[in-house]
């Protein structure tokens, strides 16, 4: 089986459940692993990070006992009283790593897409990056416990704390005994993981950590149960520089001798990932997906002209040119032809507005250039979605 067929098979306009593991925050925005973390924080104490885990080489892999061990050496070498030094640590290192992504690259602004879609992220990840990627969506933030669950909210579930709160984050291996008492998911969200499509982004299926959470999460599932995981759940794992999607099943051992099958898939081409997953919701053809293209083209380039790092003119031109493009594409049915009309208005509507900042720089600004076409052109999208 290919990937595409996977994605196929899965129920048309289904809602898709997503767990944001680590490295979608190195990926997006170079954050530290959470070995890379500890490292980090012992660097920061001046403490030789590898000489350290030496002393608990039978337990090297166990990185929530290596951060409760070097908590305590801290403690012990630096006489610091304070009783949460890599929760405080960690705030420190993550603090503003949200600051360090491009929202408005390809491959964020075909995710952003996918968050529009669903209403259950699940993520591990202490830091802000999803909260600000969809603050347009106004979702709901639940850090460790969650209050009252609408799944027709939006809704992000940081399970293993976030650095807005040092006593909510999951880090040490006392932290992890608490965390398994509390049965998060399995009591909470475990009906949506059995009826939707589950998607694994940026987490190994080595990572321990993630495959506690899967065996807490399967207990309460029947053989039915454990038999739709095999067509619904999938792992999104990095290949570097795989420009393919390396797609195949492969069982995974839990605690207790527990294994499942699991869909995989691997690559660097995270564009053609999102943009496969994307057709569950529609299938726009050739023509449409060049119109979202150009459009996220034109949003980039009006970020740009906000930012002042191009001008009006280049703006008109490079615009100029898109239009062209769009104008010789094919239109094969009625539908992409009024899509095109549509697509004609939102360019003379942005052509407008930037008439109107250049003629009352009083009164309006770039930013309002940006904010204005992004209302209209979800018309647009809600056109191109049926």
């Amino acid at each position: 089986m290919e990937f595409y067929e996977f994605i196929e098979e899965l129920p048309r306009d289904s809602e898709i459940c997503f767990f944001i593991g680590s490295g979608f925050s190195k990926r997006y925005a170079n954050a530290p692993s959470w070995e890379g973390l500890l490292k980090n924080i012992a660097k920061n104490r001046k403490i030789d990070f590898d000489t350290f885990v030496e002393k608990y080489k039978d337990n090297k892999n166990d990185l929530a006992l290596i951060a409760e061990k070097l908590e305590e050496d801290i403690k012990n070498t630096t006489k610091d009283i304070d009783e949460e030094i890599i929760k405080k640590e960690t705030i420190n290192i993550l603090n503003n790593i949200h600051e360090n992504v491009n929202y408005i690259s390809d491959e964020m602004l075909l995710f952003k897409q996918l968050m529009e879609k669903t209403s259950i992220i699940v993520t591990t990840n202490y830091d802000k990056i999803l909260e600000t990627l969809m603050r347009d969506f106004n979702p709901d933030i639940h850090v460790s416990q969650p209050n009252k669950i609408d799944e027709n909210k939006k809704s992000i579930y940081k399970i293993h704390g976030c650095i807005s709160d040092k006593e909510s984050i999951v880090i040490k291996k006392s932290d992890y005994e608490k965390f398994k008492t509390k049965k998060y998911l399995q009591s909470k969200l475990l009906t949506s993981f059995v009826e939707k499509p589950v998607i694994f982004v940026e987490y190994s299926m080595n990572d321990e950590n993630i495959k506690k959470i899967i065996f807490d999460l399967i207990q309460s599932f029947d053989e039915d149960n454990l038999n739709e995981i095999k067509n619904k759940w999938l792992f999104v794992e990095y290949a570097e520089n795989e420009k393919d999607i390396i797609f195949e099943k492969k069982e995974i051992a839990l605690d207790g001798n527990v294994k499942i099958e699991i869909n995989t898939a691997k690559t660097d081409n995270y564009e053609k990932i999102y943009k496969q997953i994307l057709t569950i919701w529609y299938d726009k053809g050739i023509f449409l997906d060049k119109i979202e293209n150009k459009i996220m083209i034109i949003e980039r380039l009006i970020s740009q002209y906000v930012n002042k790092t191009i001008e009006e003119d280049i703006l008109r031109e490079k615009i100029k040119k898109i239009v062209l493009e769009i104008q010789n594409s094919e239109k094969s049915n009625e539908n992409e032809r009024n899509i095109y009309s549509n697509f004609e208005t939102l360019i003379n509507s942005l052509e407008m507005l930037i008439d109107l900042e250049m003629a009352m720089k009083d009164k309006y600004s770039r930013k309002e250039v940006m904010n204005l076409f992004k209302s209209t052109k979800k018309n647009l999208y809600k056109m191109m979605e049926k």
